[in-house]
């Protein structure tokens, strides 16, 4: 299997990143992850991940136009015209 990775850029950062990867994310609460282990799901073993932005990384707010233009590249990426 193949993994892939594609990042929409503009000309000094990553505006957009979306990969393949082997890794499972699971969103769960404390009380379902408590019932998984009770199952014998080994969840004491998972790492936990935030979502937060990275200490000093400021995110830019988006608008429709910038949604549009990411919403374009990613057409013209996944799905070209044909010649």
């Amino acid at each position: 299997m193949e993994l892939w990775s594609y990042e929409l850029v503009n000309d000094i950062e990553v505006l957009l990143r979306i990969e393949d990867f082997s890794v499972w994310m699971v969103f769960a609460t404390l009380s379902e992850l408590q019932s998984l282990e009770k199952q014998n799901i080994p969840v004491s073993q998972w790492q936990e991940i935030s979502f937060e932005p990275e200490e000093g990384v400021t995110p830019l707010p988006m608008d429709e136009t910038d949604r549009e233009q990411i919403t374009q590249a990613i057409k013209e990426a996944f799905f070209p015209k044909p010649n």
